[in-house]
């Protein structure tokens, strides 16, 4: 299909005291703290949890799936500066281990280290299960427990959408996204100020 997968941050954090919501928001608002985590994080490990023969064919470097549409005959993902994108890969343990320092260094004295990172996950989902897994074994042995301690939380599937991402009750989440209509503009909807979630 046409859906695109993602994870997202959320910079108006709504859960528990316990999980330092006020700490998470200093630094979800710092970008070396973001690019930090963007750039730890190994989505082809992720999507072995789904896709263990081909994971390669699920990975997407832009949030317009390929295939989608193409225009005069090439692919939209590969117009202009898209095409660069498309064929980098995130993942970049040196680059995440940069930004981390950096990150510890532009929030010293401002947040708490480690920051708490709230990741619920449907439990309708076994791969989802896995995939948190995952990714908190993996993000946590590459940027260090010394930075970030990812929480992740089993959340019942029946109103797992109101409950945890509608109502803001995470640090970072999987979330998806599907067009309305044939065009790439489709997918920007989630990303403004006034985004559906």
């Amino acid at each position: 299909n046409y859906f695109s997968y993602f994870y997202s941050f959320n910079f108006n954090p709504n859960f528990a005291e316990k999980f330092e919501p006020d700490n998470w928001e200093l630094a979800v608002n710092n970008l070396a703290f973001r690019k930090a985590i963007f750039h730890g994080f190994n989505r082809k490990a992720a999507v072995l949890t789904e896709e263990p023969y081909s994971p390669n064919n699920r990975l997407l470097n832009t949030i317009t799936p390929k295939n989608f549409l193409d225009f005069e005959g090439t692919d939209y993902t590969q117009l202009g500066s898209l095409a660069d994108i498309s064929h980098t890969d995130s993942f970049n343990k040196e680059l995440a281990l940069e930004y981390k320092e950096k990150a510890i260094d532009e929030l010293k004295g401002i947040a708490c280290f480690p920051v708490k990172v709230l990741m619920p996950y449907n439990t309708g989902s076994v791969e989802w299960a896995s995939r948190a897994q995952v990714i908190e074994q993996q993000l946590e042995n590459i940027l260090g427990i010394d930075f970030i301690d990812i929480i992740i939380d089993a959340r019942p599937p029946t109103g797992f959408l109101s409950k945890t991402r509608r109502s803001g009750d995470y640090s970072i989440l999987e979330c998806n996204w599907g067009p309305d209509f044939a065009d790439p503009e489709t997918y920007t909807t989630p990303f403004g100020p006034d985004g559906v979630v």
